[in-house]
């Protein structure tokens, strides 16, 4: 995440005690607080060349900002509201002006990175040849699709320590108290990344899919916690093939049993991967 400008500093209150308007160069009064037309002004009107809109979008970087190294560092139990505010150099009523409470900006981070976390991986699969998967198909090989995908997530979560504290690590216990953590619908996020991921290669959802899934998130949790308290370093290599094997053995023994229903599986594993994961995401809901 890259570290958003610097926001102007916040307005000081007028002889009357209240605030001047964030787009004001001075104090702008009207009769009866003025008509929709004045406050439209009002928003457009630019200050150290930025309109309204663009400075309370910065806002909302810088937050979204602050909460990214203060989870980062010391996890979800860090971030309180005053926390992150102090780190963004901005006063709660401007935290409130984009978020509704400190549980919808922990959300909106985790569930950005999940989104990261996405794309890499239909990056990463969009590389495969279909050859490759073709061949290994046959084969019985490790499915080159799950070796790429699992190799994209690590590599994202590698590359800035802060970000498997966010998506992995902390964020597998910090659901389990709401005024500690991630609301428990963010919270299980990236089990339903895995859970898509498999059913674009079964071709239907496993009955035990979900548990499934949960499970690996926490597999994947200590594995990286162990690399970074261990003091590890490299290409992830040690990561990548441990959770490789471990999502082929899932989905091996999930394809058996579905075959066994006469399930049938996917037809074009290649094409139902790239589009299943390509589909927009439904909005969170409190349930896992």
């Amino acid at each position: 995440m890259s570290t958003p400008g610097n926001t102007e500093p916040e307005p000081k209150p007028d002889r009357s005690g209240s605030s001047a308007g964030a787009g004001s160069t001075s104090t702008h009064k009207t009769d009866g607080g003025g008509n929709g037309r004045d406050r439209g002004r009002r928003r457009r009107r630019v200050y150290g060349g930025k309109t309204a809109s663009e400075r309370e979008s910065a806002r909302r970087l810088a937050l979204l900002d602050a909460a990214f190294h203060l989870v980062g560092a010391n996890g979800y139990g860090a971030a309180t509201v005053r926390a992150i505010c102090r780190q963004a150099g901005l006063s709660e009523r401007y935290f409130y002006e984009s978020f509704s409470s400190r549980g919808d900006i922990l959300a909106t981070l985790y569930d950005q990175h999940i989104e990261e976390i996405r794309d890499r991986v239909l990056a990463a699969v969009a590389e495969v040849a279909e050859d490759d998967v073709a061949e290994a198909e046959k084969s019985g090989a490790v499915h080159p699709l799950i070796t790429a995908a699992t190799r994209g997530y690590v590599e994202y979560c590698l590359e800035d320590p802060l970000r498997a504290n966010i998506t992995v690590i902390d964020a597998t216990t910090a659901g389990a108290d709401r005024e500690d953590g991630l609301i428990p619908s963010a919270n299980f996020s990236f089990s339903r990344l895995i859970e898509d991921y498999a059913v674009a290669l079964l071709g239907r959802p496993h009955p035990r899919l979900r548990e499934c899934s949960i499970g690996m998130v926490g597999f994947s949790s200590r594995l990286l916690n162990w690399w970074y308290t261990s003091g590890k370093r490299g290409d992830g290599s040690e990561l990548v093939e441990p959770i490789t094997l471990m999502l082929q053995a899932m989905i091996d023994r999930m394809a058996t049993e579905l075959s066994s229903e006469d399930a049938g599986g996917s037809d074009d594993s290649f094409t139902s991967v790239r589009e299943h994961l390509s589909r927009p995401r439904p909005a969170r809901t409190e349930e896992p």
